[in-house]
């Protein structure tokens, strides 16, 4: 909820901001009308954020997300073609995981228009590096996926098979290698993948960006709720950043650890389906079981530590 008299603006251009360092704080000074260094800039602008690189430094390696060194590759196939090559159960389930060695396959039916079709991904791993700079998507071919799969059982490779000749394919980036040390300094904060890029092996790096939107508003609320003036909102800023990184950055680590092990990658788990349904359940269950409202507590409490150190 935007407050009569305030401004959101949405999709402003970041190179126009001329960024200056005083000795305590970082602020971003902008050189168009619209933004002034009164107020607020929320960077919630992707993996390769140009609010991050701002906020960090270009030269700072966690300016930059890390390629994972996984591709992704996707199709849609009517279901009938998928019942057909892995039967009722897993062809048609509400969601299905296939595992082996450098790769991970994920599936779930979805409606397209009327018509029950089969939403069907695999994440590759690969010891080559990506070779489109930051552009994330890129032309493939079906040999590219299907050789991968060469070994795999028969249902798996006729799965495969139908994808079609030529396809796109995702290079998939992360902030595990470099974490941001901060998500906000001054009057500017990041969030979403901006701050936290992740992996897909958990399925919660979008869910991680709508915490991170109650934080903020909570955030805000805090400094509305203390009626103070704007210039406590860096403090709100920073306590939506100390709250956030822990959890925030355990998922980015995580979910690449996990990717680890559903491709067999993890040479403690192998390819032990017992152990990785263990370490998805208990990883799944710490995304899952979040005490929400402890978090829109320890906000407030972060916040009013910090005003009262100003005081």
């Amino acid at each position: 909820m935007i407050r009569a008299g305030h401004r959101f603006c949405c999709g402003l251009p970041m190179e126009p901001l001329r960024k200056q360092i005083p000795v305590r704080r970082l602020l971003f000074t902008p050189l168009i009308k619209s933004l002034t260094n009164k107020q607020t800039v929320l960077g919630a602008d992707g993996i390769h954020s140009r609010t991050r690189q701002l906020l960090l430094g270009d030269d700072d390696p966690a300016a930059h997300a890390s390629f994972t060194h996984q591709v992704g590759y996707r199709t849609v196939l009517p279901i009938s073609e998928s019942i057909e090559a892995m039967g009722e159960a897993k062809g048609g389930s509400d969601f299905c995981i296939h595992t082996g060695p450098n790769a991970y396959v994920p599936s779930y039916p979805m409606l397209d228009g009327t018509e029950k079709v089969l939403n069907l991904t695999t994440v590759i791993y690969t010891p080559e590096p990506w070779s489109h700079g930051e552009k994330m998507v890129a032309p493939a071919t079906h040999d590219e996926v299907s050789k991968v799969f060469q070994d795999w059982s028969p249902p798996i490779r006729d799965l495969i098979a139908k994808f079609p000749e030529k396809l796109m394919k995702w290079g998939i980036f992360d902030m595990a290698d470099h974490p941001a040390p901060t998500y906000a300094s001054g009057r500017v904060a990041i969030l979403g993948d901006a701050a936290h890029a992740s992996t897909p092996f958990l399925g919660a790096g979008g869910a991680m960006g709508i915490e991170d939107a109650l934080a903020m508003a909570s955030a805000m609320q805090v400094v509305r709720d203390a009626s103070t003036s704007a210039a406590t909102i860096p403090a709100a800023l920073q306590a939506f950043s100390a709250v956030r990184l822990e959890r925030s950055q355990w998922l980015v680590q995580s979910s690449r650890e996990m990717g680890a092990i559903f491709q067999c990658r993890d040479p403690s788990a192998g390819s032990d389906g017992n152990r990785w349904r263990v370490e998805a359940e208990q990883r799944t269950n710490k995304i899952w079981e979040f005490d929400v409202d402890g978090m829109v507590e320890q906000i407030r409490l972060e916040f009013e530590q910090r005003t009262a150190k100003a005081a």
